[in-house]
């Protein structure tokens, strides 16, 4: 599973809001965001050079940098011409299948969600 960009910001906003809650230093807060931390952001954290991170802003913009890479974007209406009827997939299993696929793509009009699916059907009868 990779660690998404949104995921980062929202694991950081979180540790801000409950840390901002503590008169603490700020290496503090790098040493106390440490203990927030799993799997490969854990080890991403264990590998940086001691003496190279100079406060909790750094630490927090590396965190933020090293994970962007994995940013979602948004689908677009292309991509639902690329969701195509399978070969043995019936068309309960296509409809289904294409409105899936709907649900990741924002603000598209009813006549081109039509107009995509009839396209992407295959031809001959239905099953």
């Amino acid at each position: 599973m990779s660690i998404t960009r949104e995921a980062t910001q929202d694991h950081l906003d979180q540790f801000l809001a409950r840390a901002d809650l503590l008169d603490i230093s700020d290496a503090a807060y790098c040493k106390l965001f440490r203990t927030t931390l799993f799997g490969k952001a854990m080890a991403w954290f264990n590998q940086l050079p001691p003496g190279t991170i100079e406060g909790f802003e750094q630490l927090s913009q590396r965190f933020l940098h090293y994970f962007a890479i994995n940013k979602r974007y948004p689908k677009t209406a292309s991509y639902l011409f690329t969701i195509i009827q399978r070969e043995n997939e019936s068309l309960r299993e296509y409809v289904q299948h294409f409105s899936e696929a709907v649900l990741e793509v924002p603000h598209v009009s009813p006549e081109l969600l039509a107009s995509i699916m009839q396209q992407n059907l295959k031809r001959g009868r239905f099953k």
